[in-house]
């Protein structure tokens, strides 16, 4: 007995029969799938950029977190530099995720809460007043400047302080390594202070914009700065001199009140994503104003240590800025999503069809729902499937971007409406993508029932789209503060789908008084034309082929509006007999 040849299988099959159907039905997912996972990481792409923009706003002092602490607030032992590296670790260990400190790391010192004036009568005078001298510490500033000339400031005995004046301010005062700057005397102590400082080094800093040196005023180069007395602004020099860490615990005698300590971290605002601008804003208050800062002062032994920060009020425009657009990021995804779901309803429609007669002939056969829509699946995964891994995986490499959640979540969505569109339409309605009646009795119930529904549904969309409308005009597409309105979102969309409807109910309105008007014309033009009774029959003749004329483009006419209403979704029997 003889083994039947094996029967190949249905997808391979069905993809060879209709091989251009496949590719372009893969060309169309591949594009579908590629633009729904790349909109996602295109948006987040933006706004992150547009975070980061912010904070690059701010300029040096802006991503910054600044700790301040009077030198007398000091509980803990140990010597001022011993004291200030403490603070700086503390501050900078607290520092964390989000935030995330620069290569730089903390920059930290000391500096002079006032200035006194030099009167030397060889120092510039713009307006014939002194100029004053401040003094600072920095910590490492040895590895970001170069000695120009002479040597580093070193610990000294007595009323002279040894400092070290940038090139700029040499050249502003006309001094050079060796000279002695006299600083007068303060009578106030007891007994009185002749106060001098001795030029011992000129440095010229690395780069001057870099933020280690945002710390102190007029230290690389000197500050015109003014002051208005009796009604009259005068101008004067303001500068301020490096000292060595031995000199610490003499700053404070220099301006007669306590010297300020310094810690300055600078924020890697490079990796700051927006969707974290919540933690960024929780992180920053916890260090200015709450456990953090609370840990800090206990820690460092300092309880009247102070941290301020222009990430707070940077942050804080970034979080209106984002909830201003908010609505409008929504708008465009929106509206996207709503073309590309027509576009692959469209297509799932065109497709039942062009394979209306081949699942008829299945049903025919005897082949159960399941089992059409398990083969149909099949033959959609075939194609889908690849077609939207292939989509997904460029999204992913060609807009890089850390968060691939929605981007994967949107592919997904689209992948699914792709592969399961057709199918189900195809299995679950087969009367609507084939085209079957049952008889006379239910085709006239099931087009009744369709012809409520979708009155039911037109009015509802109708109505949707009039308050939309409404609510654009009285509210506008984003108004402030009110966050995402799906209404408003929708609202392009709303107005899209009632115009479908309109054009929908009125187009064969319109077919058939074209058609009814031709007719007329056509039967009885020639009427005009006859001149004797011999004609008669001419006439007559022509009014019968005319008017058949005219029958016979109508009922094209009807054809075609019941195939355009099958694309929609219609059936196909109500309409006809409606037609």
């Amino acid at each position: 007995m003889s083994t039947p040849p094996p029967v190949a299988p249905w997808v391979r099959t069905r993809l060879r029969a209709a091989r251009s159907s496949a590719w372009l039905t893969a060309a169309l997912v591949l594009v579908a799938v590629f633009l729904a996972a790349a909109l996602p990481r295109a948006l987040d792409r933006g706004a992150d950029g547009a975070l980061r923009e912010q904070l690059r706003a701010g300029g040096r002092d802006g991503a910054v977190v600044t700790a301040t602490s009077l030198r007398l607030g000091a509980q803990g032992g140990g010597s001022p530099a011993r004291q200030l590296d403490v603070l700086a670790q503390e501050l900078e260990r607290r520092v964390t995720a989000p935030l995330r400190p620069t290569a730089l790391g903390a920059v930290y010192g000391s500096t002079t809460l006032g200035e006194r004036s030099l009167p030397g009568p060889e120092l510039p005078r713009p307006n014939g007043m002194a100029p004053v001298l401040g003094l600072a510490y920095l910590h490492g500033v040895d590895g970001r400047s170069a000695l120009a000339a002479g040597r580093w400031p070193a610990a000294t005995d007595g009323a002279d302080f040894e400092v070290a004046l940038s090139e700029q301010v040499a050249r502003t005062f006309g001094v050079s390594v060796g000279a002695v700057l006299d600083a007068g005397t303060d009578d106030s102590m007891a007994p009185p202070r002749h106060f001098r400082a001795t030029v011992v080094g000129l440095f010229a800093a690395a780069d001057p914009a870099s933020p280690f040196w945002a710390g102190t005023d007029c230290l690389v180069e000197a500050c015109l700065s003014s002051t208005v007395a009796l009604g009259e602004r005068t101008l004067y020099w303001r500068a301020a001199a490096l000292v060595g860490p031995g000199e610490l615990d003499e700053l404070g005698f220099w301006s007669g009140r306590s010297p300020q300590d310094f810690v300055r971290v600078p924020v890697d605002v490079s990796g700051a994503r927006a969707d974290q601008l919540p933690q960024w804003r929780a992180a920053v208050g916890s260090l200015t104003g709450g456990p953090q800062r609370t840990e800090l002062q206990v820690a460092a032994e300092r309880p009247d240590v102070q941290v301020r920060s222009e990430l707070s009020a940077l942050l804080g425009t970034a979080a209106e800025r984002r909830a201003a657009v908010a609505p409008l990021s929504v708008l465009g995804p929106a509206g996207a999503a709503g073309v590309a779901l027509t576009v692959l309803l469209l297509a799932a429609a065109l497709a039942g069809e062009r394979r209306a007669g081949e699942l008829r002939l299945l049903r025919a056969r005897g082949a159960s729902r399941g089992g059409v829509l398990r083969r149909l699946l099949g033959e959609g995964a075939a194609t889908v499937l690849p077609a939207a891994v292939l989509g997904t995986a460029l999204a992913l490499v060609l807009l890089p971007s850390p968060r691939w959640g929605g981007a994967v979540l949107a592919a997904g969505a689209a992948t699914a409406v792709a592969l399961l569109v057709f199918p189900v339409r195809a299995a679950l309605f087969p009367g609507t993508a084939a085209g079957t009646t049952s008889g006379a009795g239910a085709t006239a119930g099931a087009g009744t029932a369709a012809g409520r529904r979708r009155v039911v549904a037109e009015l509802s969309a109708l109505v949707l789209a009039v308050a939309a409308v409404v609510a654009v005009r009285q509210r506008g597409v984003a108004p402030a503060g009110a966050g995402v309105d799906l209404l408003l979102v929708a609202a392009p969309l709303l107005i899209a789908l009632a115009g479908a409807v309109l054009l929908a109910r009125v187009l064969p309105l319109l077919v058939a008084a074209g058609s009814g008007s031709v007719a007329v014309a056509c039967a009885w033009g020639p009427v005009v034309t006859v001149r004797s009774a011999g004609e008669e029959y001419a006439r007559v003749l022509v009014a019968v082929r005319t008017a058949a004329t005219a029958r016979a483009a109508a009922a094209a006419a009807a054809r075609r509006w019941r195939g355009f209403m099958r694309l929609l979704g219609e059936d196909g029997v109500s309409t006809g007999g409606a037609t």
